[in-house]
């Protein structure tokens, strides 16, 4: 059929969104939108017909945008496709008894298996190919297989596409060789997605019974029937012997109160769904007459059902309806065929499938007239003819049709005292867990008594376990909380708990070390702290803009190491080249080695692993090295940054070169110097000098040549002050070129004018002076106005030193004047170097 117009699509939420205006009607606008649409040839496609009965009416206005197009559509104006469900159109049908006669009615039924799978095949390959992946028959196949089995009502093909969609579009890291998704990857992302275990989906994974089944006992104890029949019916699951279209097991758990059916419920909720909270329970006490019965489809069109809606959210849980027994009759029919046909219809007429569920419903019908009976709750009770008398009961109770149709009906029995004592165990490792206990600094101690003394005040045979709860809160974990509350949650205390005089005794003594142990605590959690700190500030620094500008760089060199062939013959790249593989080696290396270190650090903090004080020293070594790698950083992304050349001009020399000297070395630069020395006749001699005017006449002139004899000096000779070449030769200053990683950017503050006072007679003035390309000697240097054009920045007068520039005005103390600054340029060195990475 050849389309004219647009199909146009949208739904009746985004129509009744764009109609309104401000005034809140839509009418007017429909009207125009309909009119439109009359004088064309365009199609309106509506994703769902029951949508357009559900949006448009408000107080006042009982006209739904299905009503306002009713007149339109049955004369022909405007044509309109729309979808909905089988049991939508009955739902419109009663709505409205003669608007699907204006539509032609086609009927879209599931395509047979074969052509199931081209379909799939077909459009999963078309969303494959834009991702370089490829997917396998067998691995469609199994998708279809999953689905049909445990979501059978959520429609085919559309819902096997959707999940192979998804699992395309989360691959990660797909290889340039086009990979095929095989079947166990989407076994394995089908696991994932409803926390199934893949023993269960998968059928060439084995199941061992006895692994399931002591899984089962270290949870629930002393109802080893109970777990059984519960394994059984899991096998049975397994081996795909239980019928499609209906919940993956029913059980009725019947029996005394407080023996393990709810406990069960959450266990097998862990096992099949991977998480308790995977349960969804409803106490049927609150759903005792037919009114709030209703309120698990929904009580009315507008209203979301309990039921419905909680499995609409979480298809894949345990059902857990607790004492089944208490609810209305109502709710036997809403169950009978959700165990019959696996699925269900609100009120809103949406499909509610249950086949992803396992139904629990439990009850204690029958237990009164045994407490009753002359059988009696005594220790010569048999647990067969208890099983029988529940059993019995149920039967009774429920409906054959009902009865029938669940997959295991499962007898309780009453917890003996051998079962109590591990009951007792497990509620007195959830009472250490509380946050009271678990996080004070306490050493609690309960003694094997207290845990015979519990299991016989706490077992109750009308109540079973839950009356032991009450009495380990009234008779323990109270009289613990008045106790603890004496002291301070600071204190380190020791607690015992035993049985005397058969009462219960909570003894407890402060802790003589408390404040060792504290200490040593707070010093675990300064130390993880001080690791997870470093950890982010190496995260920091790869984060950085600088560090992104060094990747990017790097990345350059390998392209041309990739397309120059002559790369290696050329020393600078291949250095260059080699230096920053080296550095980005060492960045993830310490990367990786402050996380092993945090780690460990967190572990022990937290109680879970000894201390090492070894990896405080590991921290240490690690700053040492990160500082490493910065100023390799630093130097491979500013070369210059590792080259100064460094001038100290003025008289007496002596002192202050021995100070910058022992900087040096501390620091491990390289150097060489030379001495510059001031000769009168050098000086002024006159020099002639050419030069060029606007008119390009070569002029000359005579001046003196204001040039200072510069000399090799080698610091290590003594005397070296005295080395001029002739005896009225005066020493003027030392220029040094500096080699080493950073040394530019370490010594950069230091230039100014310094001024030492080392005696009351004499001031000595200096000026430092740093170049980045090579020296440029002032003129002057001989005379004092040079030294005295600016106030000093740095006054060096024994034992007091100031420096405006660096902030300091303080007395050294006994520090010498090299020690105390060489540790203040290196922490602006390092500010400097943050704020490069930073």
């Amino acid at each position: 059929m050849r389309v004219k117009g647009q199909i146009w699509e949208t739904t009746a939420s985004t129509l009744i969104k764009e109609l309104t205006g401000d005034t809140g009607a839509w009418e007017n606008n429909m009207a125009l939108f309909c009119n439109e649409l009359k004088g064309s040839e365009h199609i309106l496609f509506i994703r769902n017909l029951m949508e357009l009965f559900e949006v448009g009416q408000y107080a006042g206005n009982s006209v739904s945008l299905a009503d306002f197009m009713r007149n339109y559509i049955a004369q022909g104006e405007i044509v309109i496709i729309s979808e909905c469900t089988e049991e939508e159109l009955a739902r419109i049908e009663l709505k409205s008894s003669n608007f699907l006669s204006f539509f032609q009615i086609i009927r879209l039924q599931q395509p047979p298996q074969k052509q199931l799978e081209s379909i799939i095949l077909q459009k999963v390959r078309d969303i494959a190919e834009g991702r370089h992946l490829q997917i396998s028959e067998d691995a469609i196949q199994e998708v279809i297989r999953l689905h049909s089995r445990f979501v059978p009502y959520a429609g085919m093909p559309g819902r096997p596409i959707r999940f192979l969609e998804s699992m395309l579009l989360n691959k990660k890291n797909a290889p340039s060789n086009s990979p095929e998704i095989s079947r166990s990857e989407i076994i394995e992302y089908f696991c994932a997605e409803t926390g199934m275990p893949v023993f269960i989906v998968d059928p060439a994974v084995q199941m061992n019974i006895l692994k399931v089944r002591n899984e089962f006992h270290s949870n629930v104890f002393g109802q080893d029937k109970a777990v059984d029949g519960v394994v059984n019916v899991l096998a049975s699951v397994k081996a795909a012997l239980t019928r499609a279209g209906k919940p993956i097991a029913s059980f009725l758990f019947v029996g005394p109160t407080g023996v393990g059916k709810t406990e069960l419920a959450k266990v097998l909720a862990q096992f099949m769904f991977g998480n308790r909270q995977r349960m969804i329970r409803f106490d049927m006490s609150e759903f005792s007459d037919p009114f709030t019965a209703m309120r698990l489809i929904g009580s009315d069109y507008f209203a979301d059902g309990l039921l419905t809606s909680a499995v609409r959210r979480e298809p894949f849980c345990v059902l857990l309806f607790d004492e089944i027994e208490k609810a209305h009759p109502s709710f036997y029919d809403l169950l009978l065929q959700i165990l019959s046909e696996g699925r269900l219809t609100d009120n809103q007429g949406k499909l509610v499938n249950f086949c992803s569920t396992i139904i629990i419903m439990t009850s204690n019908i029958g237990a009164s007239a045994l407490q009753n009976s002359r059988v009696g709750w005594n220790n010569e009770t048999s647990a067969k003819d208890v099983t029988e008398h529940f059993l019995n009961a149920v039967q009774k109770h429920f409906r054959p049709e009902l009865f029938n149709r669940i997959d295991e009906v499962i007898a309780f029995e009453p917890l003996d005292n051998f079962t109590i004592r591990f009951v007792v165990e497990r509620e007195l490792a959830f009472l250490k867990q509380r946050e009271g206990i678990r996080y004070r600094r306490m050493d609690l101690q309960i003694k094997d008594a207290v845990l015979d003394y519990l299991g016989g005040k706490g077992y109750h045979p009308r109540y079973g376990a839950r009356f032991l709860q009450r009495v380990i809160r009234e008779q323990l974990a109270v009289p613990l909380a008045k106790a603890l509350n004496a002291y301070d949650t600071t204190d380190q205390l020791s607690v015992q708990v035993d049985v005397s005089d058969q009462e219960l005794q909570i003894n407890i003594e402060d802790d003589p070390l408390a404040l060792d142990l504290m200490l040593e605590e707070l010093e675990k959690m300064t130390q993880a702290n001080h690791a997870a700190n470093l950890r982010r500030h190496i995260t920091t620094l790869q984060d950085g803009n600088s560090y992104h500008q060094f990747l990017s760089e790097l990345e350059h060199l390998e392209s041309e190491k990739k397309h120059n062939k002559n790369f290696w013959n050329n020393p600078t790249f291949a250095n260059r080249y080699s230096d920053f593989l080296q550095i980005k080696a060492h960045t993830q290396e310490l990367q990786e080695e402050i996380e092993a270190i945090e780690n460990a650090l967190s572990m022990s903090s937290l109680g879970l692993a000894p201390v090492q004080a070894k990896l405080y020293d590991q921290m240490e070594n690690w700053s040492a090295k990160l500082k490493t790698v910065k100023l390799r950083l630093a130097g491979g992304l500013i070369p210059e940054s590792n080259v100064c050349f460094f001038a100290i001009y003025g008289t007496h020399l002596e002192q202050i070169v021995r100070f910058y000297l022992d900087i040096f070395q501390e620091k491990g630069f390289r150097y060489s110097a030379q001495s510059v020395w001031f000769r009168e006749a050098f000086y002024n001699e006159p020099i002639e000098f050419g030069s060029y005017d606007e008119q390009n006449n070569y002029i000359t002139t005579v001046d003196p040549r204001k040039e200072y004899i510069k000399l090799d000096c080698d610091l290590e000779k003594p005397n070296w002050q005295n080395q001029g070449e002739k005896p009225d030769d005066k020493l003027y200053g030392l220029e040094f070129t500096l080699l080493g990683m950073g040394v530019q950017l370490f010594l950069e503050t230091e230039k100014g004018i310094h001024r030492w006072k080392l005696s009351d007679q004499f001031d000595h003035l200096y000026v430092i002076q740093i170049e980045k390309h090579g020296f440029f000697t002032p003129e002057d240097i001989h005379r004092r106005e040079f030294y005295t054009a600016q106030p000093p920045r740095r006054i060096y007068e024994p034992p007091f030193i100031r420096d405006h520039v660096l902030k300091i005005n303080r007395e050294l103390g006994r520090q010498s004047l090299s020690v105390f600054l060489f540790e203040i340029l290196q922490e602006h060195f390092e500010a400097d170097l943050d704020r490069i990475f930073f």
